[in-house]
């Protein structure tokens, strides 16, 4: 297996967030939800597997146990979120994709002659199996998600990898230069506060489907010019989580945290009080924008701006290598277990 529970958890926050209130908070996992650069196969037909990813040096599998494992475990952990189709289902497609990229990224390390320390590796379980008290116990917990320490285990030598070639990928990138650091501060200093009405869209949605949210959002604009208030409407209509406490109220803040299409349409308004002229799209649905006004980040000095930028030029140059690194991969899926489009 080329996955496990405990990394899953970890994307249950980010894939959390994305749904909850459409804002993409930059993270060192953020390759991983990028775009695949991989094909999608036929879909698979033998119900052991979950899925399998072929490439031109050999295949991998991902088993049904494990990953419907995975899936209980991460059920039992966050119930509210995992019970939520539309929460849960980015979370279902970061398994794949974790598995799928470490493929990837083992591939990568024969290619470029990278090699792990056995010693390293037993660091890392050491530090998960450590909590436990015992081997004893930490085995037994791993069974109980379906599974094994070798398993385990090999998941935690692929991380080690991916880390690995993630360094090498971070030494090519070039420090920002003063100017660059000056012009970003700049730039990002400027927070903004926004609140939105969201009408959600599934993944996979057909046509109708699609239509029918985009209805209802352009439905809001006819309200607005009656008069309605835009909080009280965002309290009642809006379909995202939490959304009758916070009104769709998002908060303060920067460019580079929210997914582009909204941050563009955020961006463009001037005064406190403007709406967005019409719905705009985005992974999650349909959004009606208002702006709320603007002020400025104190926080934002010189060393974190380029502490900041260097992180995304890094990260940028991590999407890149991985689109790389998948080129030339077919992944099929069993459509049984795994519903998600990728």
């Amino acid at each position: 297996m080329r996955i496990y529970a405990l990394w899953c958890a970890a994307a249950v926050f980010t894939a959390c967030g994305f749904a909850a209130c459409g804002m993409e908070r930059t993270s060192y996992a953020s390759p991983a939800t990028e775009a695949p650069g991989f094909m999608v196969g036929k879909p698979l037909q033998d119900s052991t597997l979950a899925a399998v990813v072929i490439g031109p040096a050999g295949s991998d599998t991902l088993l049904a146990q494990q990953y419907l494992g995975n899936v209980r475990y991460l059920t039992q952990q966050f119930p509210q979120v995992m019970l939520d189709a539309e929460q849960s289902s980015p979370i279902l497609r970061e398994i794949v994709l974790r598995f799928v990229n470490g493929y990837a990224a083992e591939r990568a390390a024969e290619r470029a002659g990278i090699e792990v320390a056995e010693e390293r590796v037993d660091q890392v379980m050491d530090s998960y199996q450590m909590p436990y008290g015992s081997a004893e116990a930490f085995r037994a917990d791993l069974a109980a998600r379906g599974e094994t320490y070798e398993t385990f285990r090999d998941a935690v030598r692929q991380r080690v990898v991916l880390d690995s070639l993630y360094a090498t990928v971070a030494d090519t990138v070039s420090a920002p230069s003063p100017e660059a650091i000056a012009a970003f501060r700049l730039d990002r200093r400027e927070l903004r506060n926004a609140q939105h009405i969201l009408f959600m869209v599934p993944a996979g949605a057909t046509v109708e489907e699609d239509a029918a949210a985009r209805a209802k959002a352009e439905a809001v604009f006819d309200s607005l010019d009656a008069g309605a208030d835009f909080t009280e409407l965002a309290s009642r209509l809006s379909e995202e989580p939490g959304a009758e406490r916070t009104a769709g109220n998002l908060g303060f803040f920067s460019k580079g945290q929210m997914v582009e299409p909204f941050e563009t349409a955020v961006y463009a308004l001037a005064d406190s009080g403007d709406v967005a002229p019409e719905p705009v799209r985005t992974q999650f649905g349909y959004h009606v924008i208002r702006y709320l006004g603007q002020r400025a980040d104190p926080s934002m000095t010189l060393a974190r701006a380029g502490q900041e930028l260097a992180a995304e030029r890094r990260r940028a140059a991590e999407v890149d290598a991985l689109e790389q690194w998948q080129s030339g991969l077919t992944v099929r899926l069993n459509p049984s277990l795994v519903n998600v489009d990728l």
